[in-house]
């Protein structure tokens, strides 16, 4: 209850009071005169109770308290999954290998297994007389196999001029003349390893009363690896030019 709801109540009752009748006296001096005296006891303390009230007023506002609103739930936390403490492992993708096939010399990777380097060197040949008419001469060539992959089955082709005929021949060499007499010289070799080399001499020879002193002429010879059906096969990009080597053989004086 408010202090303005107290003084309404106070102003009520006082109004009530004083709208009485008009003051009935009794008759006789005296006795009006204890009526008016009465009246004026009973003013004085509805004035009295009435400033009592009003003074009194605020404390009890003060005390008038609203009832206690009720207490809402404590707010609970959701409840928070479990952290990770690892991070998944990716899953291999299918077909992925570790293992890497080596590079050939020029950084070309072929997936045949038949491709690889193979060299051939050779130097020049110097034809020496070794009776009237005759002049001999060694003709080494070194073949090598450079990888990536080993050669089952390396061959080398020799190539020689007019009048100059192999007299000579290794074993697994065969020779054969042509029209021109020039000469042609099949070499099998034996399984050649990656970084492995062999070495193939032929014993050459010519007339010298056919041919003269000096230049003879030019000899060739082509290293391949090839199938037992006879078709080459191919070598890395960029390496055919050492497949091949010339070199020039040359007649004494």
């Amino acid at each position: 209850m408010s202090e303005h709801d107290v003084t309404l109540n106070l102003d009520d009752i006082f109004d009530a009071y004083t709208a009485g009748g008009p003051l009935v006296v009794p008759p006789g001096a005296a006795a009006a005169q204890r009526v008016a005296s009465r009246r004026r006891t009973a003013r004085f303390v509805a004035a009295g109770v009435l400033v009592g009230a009003l003074v009194a007023a605020p404390a009890l506002a003060a005390t008038w308290t609203d009832p206690e609103p009720p207490v809402p739930p404590a707010n609970t936390a959701s409840p928070t999954p479990p952290a990770l403490t690892t991070a998944p492992t990716a899953s291999p993708s299918p077909g992925a290998t570790t293992a890497s096939t080596p590079a050939p010399p020029d950084g070309w990777i072929s997936e045949d297994p038949r491709i690889t380097d193979l060299s051939v060197s050779g130097d020049d040949v110097r034809l020496t007389v070794v009776d009237a008419d005759r002049a001999v001469g060694n003709l080494r060539l070194t073949i090598r196999n450079l990888g990536p992959q080993r050669a089952a089955d390396p061959q080398v082709r020799v190539y020689l001029p007019a009048m100059v005929t192999a007299s000579s021949l290794p074993g697994g060499c065969a020779g054969s003349v042509a029209q021109d007499r020039s000469t042609a010289v099949t070499c099998r070799l034996a399984i050649l390893a990656v970084e492995d080399s062999v070495m193939l001499d032929l014993t050459v020879s010519v007339r010298s009363s056919e041919v003269g002193t000096g230049a003879v002429g030019e000899y060739s010879a082509v290293v391949s690896w090839n199938e037992s059906q006879g078709a080459t096969d191919p070598e890395p990009r960029g390496a055919y030019e050492n497949s091949r080597a010339t070199g020039v053989l040359t007649l004494s004086e």
